[in-house]
């Protein structure tokens, strides 16, 4: 089992570094969790062998990205800028 996920930034040097934390978490043998940054859009793959496993990881996920987005938007201009969070999600049975 699959979920897809984009979330678009303002920039590519906020993308990359939501890359970097988010990859960082995934505390389970059943499922991964790839991101990878392309221009201003985080992509992330979660692949997981159970659809509960697939939903834990995929949750957690969408939650730490939250987290992310939220202190982009209260760190100082200058630091790293604001983004604009657009969401899209897929999942399908391999």
């Amino acid at each position: 089992m699959k979920a897809r996920f984009e979330i678009e930034f303002e920039d590519p040097a906020t993308a990359k570094k939501a890359a970097s934390a988010l990859s960082q978490n995934v505390p389970s043998t059943k499922a991964s969790l790839k991101c990878k940054a392309q221009g201003k859009t985080l992509k992330a793959i979660v692949e997981a062998k159970t659809f509960s496993s697939l939903r834990a990881i995929s949750t957690s996920f969408l939650r730490d990205a939250k987290v992310f987005t939220d202190a982009v938007k209260l760190s100082p201009k200058g630091t790293t800028t604001n983004t604009n969070v657009s969401t899209k999600s897929s999942s399908r049975k391999r």
